[in-house]
């Protein structure tokens, strides 16, 4: 039973990843479209 949970747990946290990183990802995108924004890889 405990392996269930384990694998339970492994699931959310790949889901919660792939969002994290979505979020970020948008983020940084509109970051860099901003004029006078932060400078995002090299580019401001």
């Amino acid at each position: 039973m405990a392996w269930k949970r384990l694998l339970r747990l492994a699931a959310l946290a790949l889901v919660g990843g792939l969002v994290l990183g979505m979020v970020t990802g948008v983020l940084t995108a509109k970051a860099a479209e901003v004029p006078g924004g932060q400078c995002v890889s090299g580019r401001c």
